[in-house]
């Protein structure tokens, strides 16, 4: 039986130390007919040199070199070039198990949309220990509806994995719709992931893994004076909800994310130039908090947590 065609995406930015070792266990995967895709970021280093050299010696590496734009347009870029019907995506710093394209592919039939990965998370900057992300359900196969509702307030299903293509044009079109005006609000590639969720029919687990490594460098544990954009975001995804009569809890998603944008204030707040800014965004979204009345939102988080915002930013 011939094997379908699948791409793999690589956004990469300054990854000299590790494109080459991500480019080796793509070439050693044991599905053979890959598709591999690199977005360079706008690097400065040397990365785009050895994507040259690993170009030139395998026709099916192709590369492409854009400005800075961050991860999220990277993908975007590569799929919009792959040509397809599966697409799958490998960060730089991060490996695949030998076998885990092979046993993703394995499980697609006409019902399934989305074949997800087992992630190993590394607990470590060795990479020596990795823990296994657990899933909301036991079960190896699940609707994309129930995925998207359990990683809206957390993440109980990752969105590391195999896609039909198509499913990405629709998450794109639904956000292009909602998002007015266009802005690039940081987490746009963890909105579409849920959006592919929501998207998707039905979605499997596959026992190849994708192995999650530990970046000391990594640009999510630098400040980003934008970070508290990723509020607007999550009231783009609860429209959604609302307009699609899909049920969930909007206060406890409100609150995860007020947390994580609190969080990061605390943290950043000497080297933020707009704190005032982030500010500013929090209050409406307590205020939501405040007035709601959904009852699955606890009493001891309602009263403890919220009186400690309310004297902050109020």
């Amino acid at each position: 039986m011939t094997e379908l065609k699948c791409a793999v995406i690589v956004a990469a930015y300054n990854e000299e130390k590790n494109i080459a070792i991500c480019l080796d266990n793509l070439l050693g995967q044991t599905y053979s007919n890959l598709e591999i895709w690199v977005v360079d970021d706008g690097s400065t280093d040397k990365t785009v040199d050895i994507i040259e050299t690993y170009a030139k010696s395998h026709n099916n590496i192709h590369y492409i070199v854009q400005e800075n734009k961050g991860a999220a347009k990277a993908r975007e870029i590569g799929i919009l070039h792959c040509g397809t019907e599966f697409v799958t995506f490998l960060d730089a710093d991060d490996l695949f198990s030998q076998d885990a394209i092979s046993l993703a592919m394995a499980e697609f039939d006409k019902d399934i949309d989305i074949v997800l990965y087992n992630l190993a998370i590394s607990q470590n900057e060795q990479n020596s220990d990795f823990k296994v992300l657990e899933y909301f359900t036991t079960d190896r196969e699940f609707t994309g509806l129930s995925a998207f509702q359990n990683c809206l307030s957390e993440w109980k299903v990752h969105g590391l994995g195999i896609f039909r293509k198509k499913v990405f044009f629709d998450s794109y079109a639904l956000y292009k719709e909602y998002n007015k005006d266009g802005n690039n609000y940081i987490n746009n590639d963890e909105v579409i992931t849920r959006f592919n969720f929501l998207n998707a029919r039905n979605i499997r687990v596959c026992d190849g893994i994708y192995h999650y490594n530990f970046n000391v460098n990594s640009t999510t544990k630098k400040a980003n004076p934008n970070f508290y954009k990723i509020i607007k975001n999550t009231n783009i995804i609860l429209t959604v909800c609302r307009e699609k009569d899909i049920k969930v809890n909007e206060s406890s998603i409100l609150v995860s994310d007020v947390r994580l944008v609190e969080g990061k204030l605390k943290k950043w707040k000497s080297e933020l130039p707009n704190a005032s800014d982030w500010k500013k965004s929090l209050r409406p979204e307590i205020k939501k908090i405040v007035l709601s009345k959904n009852n699955d939102f606890t009493l001891k988080l309602r009263f403890k947590y919220l009186r400690k915002l309310l004297k902050t930013y109020f």
